[in-house]
């Protein structure tokens, strides 16, 4: 602690001791659970569903469902479970910083920004996922798939350095753009110290969202022909194809 003179009473007190943080410590964290959260929500459904489709339970449910109502609820059950986990960690994470008296690291305006990001990246990763699970033959061909699921987190935390060294330059300007890095990024950008010029995480959400249900409509023209086909497993190609197989 340091100690300092009164200047009315010329008396030494000891001085407060300084808590401090090197400034990509917070905002590397919110990132990272914004990353926890989206695998922990979305990934387990990509070896339900091929489970699921081995043992035929789905033919069952289609005499009184359509596809589409069958993707959308497990992307629900996905999005709702992100979304109460994420509240308890977040709660966690305020509690400790309160605690340390470190509340004013909190990044309390951010917070809206984290549930809106969440929420795009849930519900595309989590389609994304059904979609691959109802292509795959089994559960076993599910994990060949896992990388066509990952790769949309993987590469944002490949770049999270250069990013928290320059928030605003161009790789990180760039990056933060792109629909499928958009929710990571952005996040960890604004979070940086240094201002991210307004409209930029305005633009980044639009195209999250629109990117979120451009995947939700791929993924269920995947969904409709997967779910009911056996044999092997398709390949990437096929895949595309019957995105687009009337």
């Amino acid at each position: 602690n340091l100690v300092k003179k009164d200047a009315a009473t010329g008396k030494l007190i000891a001085g407060e001791k300084k808590r401090t943080v090197p400034p990509g410590v917070v905002p590397y964290f919110l990132a990272m659970l914004l990353v926890m959260i989206v695998m922990i929500g979305s990934a387990p459904n990509l070896g339900s569903i091929a489970e699921d489709k081995m043992q035929r339970v789905f033919e069952m449910m289609l005499s009184s469902v359509t596809p589409f109502e069958l993707m959308a609820g497990k992307v629900l059950a996905s999005l709702g479970a992100s979304l109460t986990s994420s509240a308890f960690y977040i709660a966690g994470g305020l509690l400790v910083l309160w605690g340390m008296a470190m509340f004013n690291l909190a990044p309390l305006d951010l917070l809206p920004w984290f549930f809106i990001y969440l929420i795009a990246d849930v519900v595309m990763l989590s389609a994304w996922s059904v979609a691959l699970g109802s292509a795959s033959a089994t559960p076993q061909d599910a994990q060949h798939l896992v990388f066509l699921l990952i790769l949309p987190i993987m590469i944002p935390m490949f770049v999270m350095a250069p990013v928290i060294q320059q928030p605003n330059g161009t790789l990180a300007v760039v990056m933060s753009f792109l629909p499928p890095f958009t929710p990571v990024l952005m996040l960890l950008r604004q979070a940086l110290p240094g201002r991210v010029p307004w409209w930029q995480p305005w633009v980044g959400v639009v195209g999250g969202i629109a990117c979120a249900l451009a995947v939700v409509w791929a993924a269920s023209r995947i969904y409709r022909i997967g779910i009911l086909s056996q044999g092997k497993t398709p390949k990437l190609p096929e895949l595309i194809r019957w995105v687009f197989e009337r």
